[in-house]
């Protein structure tokens, strides 16, 4: 599936956007005088131009703003980033060497431990407004408040966050699940993310394909399973399948 590209953008390059797609998130794109999108916009293949090439309309973007609502879960907002990185990836003339400051705009309420799970998905142990890349703002904020923290947000591009990723012990163990080719290292894979997500089991659904919290389950039931009893040699390949299907891929 593919998406058009905005012709707005074809002569006027955004310098912010806003995701989003209920009242508030419009209200704030109208506000920053900035184009609204819808989230599933991104999971779609940005169309290429009639030469045959992708036109590089975010050559200029600095700010990417993420609304989300009660509905949206860690992980939802997440998989939005990411599409997000494609997007600039591709539409960029620096790829993923563009830097740019991303604000998650999170509901009132809500889940409490939604900022915490954000953090860990980006590989960080907590989003401040000293981390690189990303800041957090809530509904309830002033509209002064939200660009302020907007404005202190220092740019970042792709390969830190990647690095961080990289070298964060949770992404390390899971990464190590899904490269385990034979019964025993499979078996002490699953032991390392157990000891890893211990108490905090639901953060799996993080690195989880969608439907992200049925695969979580899934996967949750059978590391409960492998560290009692061990992977037997002949659901290696079955195991394996399983594997590809919950997780994200990296």
């Amino acid at each position: 599936m593919t998406a058009k590209i905005y012709e707005e953008w074809l002569s006027d390059p955004p310098r912010t956007i806003v995701v989003g797609k209920r009242a508030y998130a419009s209200s704030l794109a109208f506000v920053l005088g900035a184009p609204l999108i819808n989230a599933s916009v991104l999971f779609a293949e940005p169309e290429v131009s009639d030469e045959g090439g992708f036109p590089l309309v975010l050559r200029e973007l600095e700010r990417v703003v993420f609304v989300s609502d009660t509905n949206e879960t860690a992980a939802d907002l997440l998989r939005w980033h990411e599409a997000g990185w494609r997007w600039i990836e591709k539409l960029s003339p620096d790829g993923e060497q563009h830097e740019v400051s991303i604000l998650f705009v999170l509901p009132n309420g809500g889940d409490r431990n939604l900022p915490d799970a954000l953090a860990l998905g980006l590989g960080l142990e907590k989003i401040d407004p000293t981390t690189p890349g990303h800041g957090i703002a809530r509904m309830g904020d002033s509209l002064g408040t939200l660009c302020a923290t907007l404005a202190a947000i220092h740019p970042s591009d792709l390969p830190p966050l990647r690095a961080r990723k990289a070298g964060d012990i949770r992404h390390a163990a899971l990464r190590s699940l899904q490269n385990a080719n034979t019964p025993e290292n499979l078996t002490a894979a699953a032991q390392s993310v157990a000891e890893c997500f211990h108490g905090h089991e639901y953060h799996l659904d993080l690195f989880c394909q969608q439907p992200s919290h049925r695969n979580g389950n899934q996967l949750r039931q059978w590391l409960r399973e492998v560290v009692t009893g061990g992977v037997a040699p002949d659901k290696l390949e079955d195991i394996k399948s399983n594997l590809a299907n919950w997780l994200q891929n990296g």
